[in-house]
């Protein structure tokens, strides 16, 4: 049970990023030059010289850097580490990735009065929002009156 634990806790701390993969295809590497878009488009989903091959492979992507396959050895060898290789992988496979949606509480920052630090003071109150992608719109939850209840999954 707990070798599982263990194989279970290295999966996701070794786990790709796609939102990183994202920002790497549509930008390049962090050292400067050419972006993956600039030859398969802007979108991995248009599946322009077959790159939905790499989708969730990184090995694919090595293998095309190594064998310069369309000149992306010499544009890109050395130039991504194995973990941005991974997670431009992640990207591909998952081209319609998103930000998680910022969280917030009203108000912003709490008074505690003259009270010692220490020392309870007074009950306050403030409600947690969740803001939805693109907007300056929320919702308020009503998970913080049932603990014991998950937030809700945000609809996008």
């Amino acid at each position: 049970m707990l070798a599982f634990g263990l194989a279970q806790a290295a999966h996701f701390a070794q786990a790709a990023d796609a939102l990183n993969g994202k920002s790497l295809y549509l930008n390049g590497p962090t050292s400067g030059g050419t972006t993956c878009a600039a030859c398969h488009s802007a979108s991995p989903a248009n599946n322009v010289s077959n790159i939905l091959a790499a989708a969730n492979n990184p090995s694919v992507i090595s293998a095309a850097f190594a064998a310069n396959k369309g000149g992306m050895g010499a544009l890109y060898n050395g130039k991504f580490s194995s973990a941005e290789i991974a997670d431009l992988a992640a990207f591909i496979g998952n081209p319609n990735v998103t930000a998680a949606p910022a969280a917030s509480v009203a108000p912003a920052s709490l008074s505690f009065g003259g009270a010692t630090v220490g020392q309870d003071s007074g009950a306050l109150a403030t409600t947690p929002f969740q803001h939805r992608l693109g907007g300056v719109e929320h919702r308020q939850h009503r998970a913080w009156r049932q603990p014991w209840r998950r937030l809700p999954a945000v609809r996008r």
